[in-house]
Formats: structure tokens, C-alpha cells, sequence
């Protein structure tokens, strides 16, 4: 029986030739209905509003850290918190840039 199963042929994947065009059509969003730009807006608002909090938790988590007063255990929560804010606030980040990117917001 094993020795049976070790000499079935083995498909040479490899000998596969060119593999057939795909052709993929150009597609362009309709974004002109009404709401979809207040859409975009409202996610970049909220985005940046979810940024401010996570900067704002960043300052609380350093101050947890540096108050000598406090116990141990919560230096060592602030630490760890600020480990999370500072994952929160690159992932929002890059999130919000989107957002933007997708309103076509113009600093300066």
C-alpha cells in the first residue's frame, strides 16, 4: 500500500504553459450622488475626531508614567497604555490621510 502511494506520479506544476489574458475593464466610481461625498467628509471628521482622543490618551498614559507618586502597577498600566495609543494613533492616522485623500482635502 506505501509503496504504492509513493510511486503515483507527481503533476509537474512547473510544466504549466502561459496562462490565458485576462483583460480587466477600467472603472470609474460615480461619485456624484448626494450623499457620498457628505459620507467621505462625515468618516474623515470622525477619524480625526478618533485621532484627537488617541492623542489626548497618549498625554494621560506619559503622565502615568512620569508621576513618581503614583504605585507601581499604574507606571507600569501607563507604560502599556502607551504602547496602544501609540498603535491606535498610527493606525488612525493612516486612516484619516485616506479619508482625506478621498475628499480631496487641500492643506495648504
Amino acid at each position: 500500500m506505501l509503496t504504492e502511494l509513493l510511486t503515483l506520479p507527481i503533476p509537474d506544476l512547473l510544466a504549466v504553459g502561459p496562462l490565458p489574458a485576462v483583460t480587466i475593464p477600467d472603472v470609474d466610481p460615480d461619485m456624484d450622488s448626494p450623499f457620498a461625498d457628505a459620507m467621505w467628509r462625515l468618516v474623515a471628521i470622525v477619524l480625526g475626531v478618533a485621532f484627537g482622543l488617541a492623542l489626548l490618551a497618549t498625554v494621560v498614559a506619559v503622565g502615568m508614567m512620569t508621576i513618581r507618586s503614583l504605585p507601581a502597577n499604574v507606571r507600569e498600566t501607563g507604560a502599556s497604555a502607551l504602547g496602544w495609543c501609540i498603535g491606535a494613533m498610527v493606525i488612525l492616522g493612516s486612516l484619516t490621510g485616506l479619508a482625506a485623500w478621498a475628499v480631496n482635502f487641500q492643506i495648504f
